[in-house]
C-alpha cells in the first residue's frame, strides 16, 4: 500500500535525489531513552492501532488527501487516547540528568511504511507540532532512509517522535542508530542524530524490532499545513499531465521546477503543493524526466506555467495550454513542446498529457 499522498511526491523524490549523494556523519554512542516515556507511547499508540478508530484511520489511508490524515493524527495526539503519554511530556524532569540528552519541544507522530522509488525508501509521513505552540507550528513532516531492495509494500506502523528542535528547525540529514531497549517486543526505537549529537527519538510501532531505523542516513522534509491543497471543482472531464521532460535547462546545474495549472481561466493550482523536482537536461539522467501524474478536472482547456524556484525570484520558464480539442478521444495522449529563449538560454521543455475521459 502507498502511503504517500500524491501532493508530496516530488518531496519523496527530492529525498531520494539527496540521499544518492550522502552527507555521512560520525556514528555516536546513542545513551539507552528514559524507559518509561518510550515503552507509554509505545503501550497508548499500540492499543489506538488495534481499536476500531486506529484501524479505520490505517484502512484508508490511501494517499488521497493530507487533510484527512493530519485530522486524525492531530486528534489522536490530543485525546485520551495519548493521555498518560502527554502527563509524561508534561514532566520535563523526566529528561533531565541526561536520560533523554534535551527536553523535547515538538512530537510528531505519522504513519510509516516502505515505499519502491528506483532506490528503496523507508518513509515516514505524518504531523507535527511543538507542545509550546500547536497550532502555530504545525506541519506534515517527510522523513525518508534509503534502503537497497525495498519493495513497496509491507507493513504499516505508525511513528511517534520526540524532537529537541522545533518543527522549524527539522529539515536536512541525519544518521540513525538503533536503540536497544529489553522487553520491548515488535517495537524499533532510533535515534537521530546531527553534528554527533542526538536530536530526536523516533518509535516505531508495528514496523517490527528489525524495520527501519538501522545505521541509515535519513533526510526530513516539513511542509506548512497552512497551505494544504485546495480540492478542484467538478468539471465534464478529466486528465492527467503524465510527464514533463527537459530538453534544455535554463541555467547551469538544474532547474527546481514546480508548475501551475489553471482549468478553464479559473482557479489556479500549484504542483506540487510544497517544494520542487530537480530536473536536468541529461539524456543519461533520470531527473530529465518526471512523472508527475497531476490530475486535472476541466470543461474546454487547461494552461500550465512551468517555473523555476530560485529562492523567492521564481521565474516562469515555459508554458503549455491543452485543450479538449487536442485530443483524438477518450484514453489518448498528445506531447506538446515549448522552445524558446528565457535570459539568454535556450529553454526546452516537453509536457505529455492523457484525456481520460
Amino acid at each position: 500500500m502507498s502511503i504517500i499522498p500524491s501532493e508530496i511526491a516530488a518531496g519523496l523524490e527530492r529525498i531520494r535525489h539527496n540521499l544518492e549523494n550522502p552527507q555521512r556523519q560520525i556514528p555516536v554512542t546513542v545513551p539507552t531513552p528514559h524507559q518509561e516515556i518510550m515503552k507509554e507511547i509505545s503501550r497508548e499508540v499500540d492499543s489506538w492501532c488495534a481499536s476500531p478508530e486506529g484501524q479505520a484511520v490505517l484502512a484508508a489511508t490511501d494517499g488521497s488527501n493530507l487533510e484527512p490524515l493530519k485530522k486524525e493524527l492531530d486528534a489522536l495526539l490530543q485525546g485520551p487516547d495519548l493521555a498518560r503519554t502527554r502527563e509524561l511530556l508534561q514532566q520535563e524532569k523526566l529528561f533531565s540528568g541526561g536520560r533523554l540528552g534535551f527536553i523535547p519541544k515538538a512530537v510528531s507522530i505519522g504513519i510509516s511504511a516502505q515505499i519502491d522509488l528506483v532506490l528503496g525508501v523507508y518513509g515516514s509521513v505524518g504531523y507535527a507540532a511543538d507542545f509550546s505552540d500547536p497550532e502555530g507550528t504545525s506541519v506534515i513532516y517527510l522523513l525518508g532512509a534509503v534502503e537497497e531492495g525495498v519493495i513497496e509494500g509491507g507493513d504499516v506502523g505508525v511513528q511517534v517522535g520526540l524532537w529537541k528542535n522545533s518543527t522549524s528547525d527539522m529539515d536536512g540529514y541525519y544518521n540513525g542508530q538503533n536503540v536497544d531497549i529489553t522487553d520491548f517486543g515488535g517495537v524499533a526505537v532510533f535515534a537521530l542524530e546531527k553534528s554527533q549529537s542526538v536530536v530526536a527519538y523516533i518509535i516505531d510501532i508495528a514496523a517490527g524490532e528489525d524495520d527501519g531505523g538501522a545505521e541509515d542516513e535519513y533526510y526530513c522534509l516539513t511542509f506548512d499545513i497552512n497551505h494544504m491543497p485546495v480540492a478542484q471543482k467538478d468539471a465534464d472531464h478529466f486528465l492527467i499531465l503524465t510527464n514533463l521532460q527537459c530538453k534544455n535547462i535554463s541555467e547551469t546545474g538544474h532547474d527546481e521546477i514546480y508548475f501551475y495549472f489553471q482549468p478553464d481561466g479559473g482557479t489556479t493550482y500549484r504542483y506540487p503543493t510544497w517544494n520542487y523536482y530537480a530536473m536536468s537536461d541529461s539524456s543519461s539522467d533520470s531527473d530529465s524526466n518526471w512523472a508527475c501524474g497531476r490530475s486535472v478536472k476541466f470543461n474546454n482547456n487547461v494552461t500550465i506555467k512551468i517555473m523555476d524556484d530560485d529562492d523567492g525570484s521564481d521565474d516562469q520558464i515555459a508554458n503549455f495550454t491543452f485543450s479538449l480539442s487536442d485530443f483524438n478521444g477518450n484514453g489518448s495522449t498528445i506531447t506538446k513542446t515549448f522552445d524558446e529563449t528565457h535570459h539568454l538560454n535556450e529553454v526546452e521543455y516537453k509536457m505529455t498529457a492523457k484525456l481520460i475521459y
